[in-house]
């Protein structure tokens, strides 16, 4: 399968999974939703991965470089998303995480020589502005259900996006020649988890506003389990981090930050409130976007 069509999974996983993330990160707390759902992927991931095998692949000099990619992708990356998204809702918080995409390009040229062609930097330009068409412009005034409230000072939940974005951005770089040598994508995931995991869970303990146990539900927790499933075994562990084995990291980032765009026909059956033309304006650019991207191929 092309590594182009892995991304898009995921953006769409995403774009499932964010829903959950919205309504969790405002009843549990940013960090400590994250620090429930980092605990229990870090212990369900690796039992997925030693079903599957290839741990045998991952060279132990490799070991730090993974790790510190997980510790600044998920437990400061995905942490800062959710504390933003917890002041911001769902869609003003991707606005500003989408983002990582153009920051993982830049990175990869500038670190990785990993350059794009003139036709596929085309489509990420044309991607990357219907994805801010789409997010920016894509509220109707009548639009009134809560995820499209601001909860707190607006400039907290912009500061908590921009580092998100920029954390995921170099915690993507780093995986890349690790990638690059070998090594089992599953695996490598897994053990971005489990130190993302570990990190956060001990610091956590320090943190009360991370402790996630003590208002907790059973329904909560299932859902939290069922967002870790879709949005990091399938949509990290085995969509995305091929994408990035096969294919240009910066072109399967960005492939991965339409989440927004496939995220408003969601919205729009869950809420029962249309997006503007403006999204659907944004939508029609990204799949221009896509398509020349995939055309643009070297």
């Amino acid at each position: 399968m092309n590594y182009e069509y892995l991304a898009l999974g995921t953006a769409f996983l995403w774009a499932v999974t964010s829903l959950i993330h919205a309504d969790l990160s405002r009843s549990l707390g940013g960090t400590a939703y994250n620090r429930l759902r980092l605990t229990i992927m870090a212990v369900v991931m690796p039992l997925v991965a030693l079903a599957l095998g290839g741990w045998n692949t991952v060279d132990t000099s490799d070991l730090f470089v993974v790790m510190l990619s997980g510790f600044i992708g998920f437990s400061l990356g995905d942490s800062a998303m959710l504390m933003s998204m917890q002041y911001l809702g769902p869609r003003r918080t991707q606005i500003i995480y989408s983002f990582n995409a153009p920051m993982t390009v830049f990175l990869g040229v500038i670190i990785l020589s990993e350059y794009p062609t003139y036709l596929q930097l085309l489509g990420v330009t044309i991607t990357f502005l219907g994805i801010f068409i789409a997010i920016a412009y894509g509220k109707r005034k009548e639009q009134t259900h809560s995820w499209e409230d601001t909860e707190g000072k607006l400039w907290i939940g912009i500061m908590w996006g921009v580092f998100g974005a920029l954390s995921q951005a170099v915690g993507i770089i780093l995986l890349k020649p690790v990638l690059n040598n070998g090594a089992d994508p599953f695996v490598l995931a897994t053990i971005r988890i489990m130190a993302a995991g570990g990190v956060i869970a001990c610091v956590g303990y320090f943190l009360p506003q991370t402790h996630w146990y003590k208002n907790i539900t059973w329904k909560q927790f299932m859902w939290t389990l069922t967002a870790g499933v879709f949005g990091i075994i399938i949509a990290v562990g085995f969509f995305l981090t091929y994408a990035l084995k096969l294919g240009n990291v910066g072109i399967a980032t960005v492939l991965s930050a339409t989440t927004p765009v496939m995220v408003l026909p969601i919205l729009w059956v869950i809420t029962r409130e249309r997006p503007s033309k403006w999204a659907w304006v944004g939508a029609i650019f990204v799949v221009l976007g896509v398509s020349t991207i995939i055309l643009g191929k070297a």
